[in-house]
């Protein structure tokens, strides 16, 4: 009882840290770029352009870097150290293997849902009441044409929570493949920086295959495709993307091939992961 105490606090200090280095980040952006003087001039625009262009990597890095970084880094390093420490060894005995590797699956994937949500709205909340006022009921097209305010809904509000719920989702999903791969990333401080490292590279690597491929071919849905494969397009959907949604490939089609792309490479890296922990308590 007292070990998950001191873990739920720990969780809880790592969160509130990561929050308070976001905002800052945040409200460095807002006075050091041009959202300040929009605000200034009435663009009524001006927050909820802070909110989505603060999270697109192409115009500003900081944040999408971090939000990268959490899984392996905070979420899921308990998980490593108990697991390579036997110290769920017991746990497993009692309530059984599988029952105890679907339990830590389905947890993790409710707690980086959730984290990232507290991150989302905490964002909002200072944009809101510290930073400059966000108006859910109108927006300035004409004064500062942003086509992430509605992707998904002409209505902000609505736009709003789609984005929300989609990034949770597919923030968790991709924190349980970094959790799935803790077998094969043995060394502590290794495992601790997985998830930066294998984020860059699914954020990299389908831009350059996929802009190799379009010089070729030079069919634009092409770039639709591979944006899908982007880790961008998974927990920043309609944020961050290298190609322009048309009538074929919406917003949310694209999204959705992109979670079902991840969803499989999860459940097969985690499959060989229940197989090596399986011949390991053998």
């Amino acid at each position: 009882m007292l070990y998950t105490q001191r873990n739920s606090k720990k969780r809880f200090v790592h969160t509130i840290v990561i929050i308070f280095i976001i905002i800052t980040i945040l409200s460095v952006q807002f006075y050091t770029d041009i959202y300040y003087l929009l605000a200034k001039n009435g663009c009524k625009d001006a927050g909820l352009c802070l909110f989505y262009n603060s999270l697109n990597p192409n115009m500003n890095f900081e944040i999408p870097i971090i939000i990268l970084s959490i899984p392996s880094a905070f979420l899921l390093e308990q998980y490593h150290i108990n697991h390579f420490n036997k110290f769920d060894y017991y746990i497993k005995e009692r309530i059984g293997f599988k029952k105890y590797i679907y339990q830590s699956y389905v947890r993790n994937f409710i707690n980086s849902f959730l984290l990232i949500l507290s991150i989302y709205i905490s964002m909002i909340f200072v944009i809101h009441f510290f930073l400059t006022p966000i108006f859910f009921s109108y927006h300035d097209v004409i004064k500062f044409k942003n086509y992430t305010i509605d992707i998904y809904n002409e209505n902000i509000y609505i736009n709003m929570l789609i984005y929300l719920i989609l990034s949770g989702l597919g923030f968790a999903l991709f924190s349980t493949l970094i959790l799935s791969l803790k077998n094969m990333l043995k060394q502590k401080y290794l495992f601790k920086i997985s998830s930066i490292v294998i984020g860059v590279i699914l954020v990299v690597l389908p831009v350059i295959i996929g802009n190799r491929l379009f010089v070729v071919s030079e069919n634009y849905n092409i770039l639709i495709l591979f944006s899908a494969m982007s880790l961008l397009n998974l927990i920043f959907p309609g944020v961050s993307g290298f190609g322009k949604y048309g009538y074929v490939f919406s917003p949310i089609l694209v999204y959705l091939i992109s979670f079902i792309i991840y969803s499989l490479i999860t459940i097969f890296t985690l499959k060989i992961e229940m197989r090596r922990e399986y011949n390991n308590e053998e």
